[in-house]
């Protein structure tokens, strides 16, 4: 009986042992791991500042579109419209790390009116139709009305929407980034305030900025065969740009 009570107490005494030994191991590792920090609830908030700023970039965009039978004729009349419409923009001051070709597309046109006796449509190519089309970034604006009148005189039958873009909206985020972080930081005590708790540490921040242009130019699209309609170089104004800063924060609550 003696016998079976040592054995008894010393297989409880190894058990305890373990127990003791596994809980000293748990608090050592929560400490090294850090996950004993508690838990808590946070809340979320956001807020958005604006200030209103000159653009200093256009962007617009030009196409040259011919069309013919022979691939040859009319690949060797568009690049030579393309090319002297690329060397007036030089003249005018344009960089030429502001010209980028984004189209080269020479496709079939097919005919409308083929079929067989069958009354089923046959397509057959009629012609072929080539476009070129180039970005531009201008940087003097006083160009700009002489930079269209000159690309239509020259046989360029598109040009698609111009732009007026902040190149590099951060500079002037940094005039409104406090206003709009402090908006957010009232706005969780107000939150804070009705709701009866208290706002603890600040747990998470993020900014992003928004470059926004309220005023668009529609395409001007010319006749393919090099005459246009377009009478007079427009008078374009760049208006003003809203640059936005948006920022959220998250705090602990208590």
């Amino acid at each position: 009986m003696d016998k079976e009570k040592k054995n008894l107490y010393s297989a409880l005494s190894l058990f305890l042992l373990v127990v003791i030994v596994l809980g000293v191991y748990s608090v050592f590792w929560g400490a090294l791991s850090g996950d004993n920090s508690p838990a808590y609830r946070t809340i979320s908030v956001s807020a958005r500042e604006k200030v209103v700023v000159r653009p200093d970039v256009a962007r617009t965009s030009f196409s040259v579109v011919t069309e013919g039978e022979d691939t040859e004729d009319i690949t060797t009349r568009n690049n030579e419209r393309v090319t002297e419409a690329i060397n007036f923009l030089k003249q005018l001051g344009v960089e030429d790390e502001d010209i980028r070709t984004s189209e080269y597309n020479l496709r079939p046109v097919y005919s409308q009116s083929t079929y067989n006796s069958y009354g089923e449509f046959v397509p057959r190519i009629a012609q072929y139709s080539l476009t070129q089309t180039v970005q531009v970034t201008v940087r003097d604006f006083s160009i700009i009305s002489d930079m269209f009148d000159g690309l239509i005189d020259i046989g360029v039958n598109k040009v698609q929407n111009i732009s007026f873009e902040v190149e590099d909206p951060e500079v002037y985020a940094e005039d409104v980034r406090l206003e709009a972080f402090k908006k957010a930081r009232e706005k969780a005590e107000a939150m804070a305030d009705a709701s009866g708790f208290s706002l603890g540490d600040v747990t998470n921040v993020y900014e992003y900025i928004e470059n926004q242009n309220p005023g668009q130019y529609r395409d001007m699209a010319m006749g393919y065969g090099g005459e246009s309609s377009y009478a007079a170089a427009p008078t374009i104004e760049p208006g003003s740009n809203e640059v936005w800063v948006n920022v959220g924060m998250s705090f602990e609550i208590r």
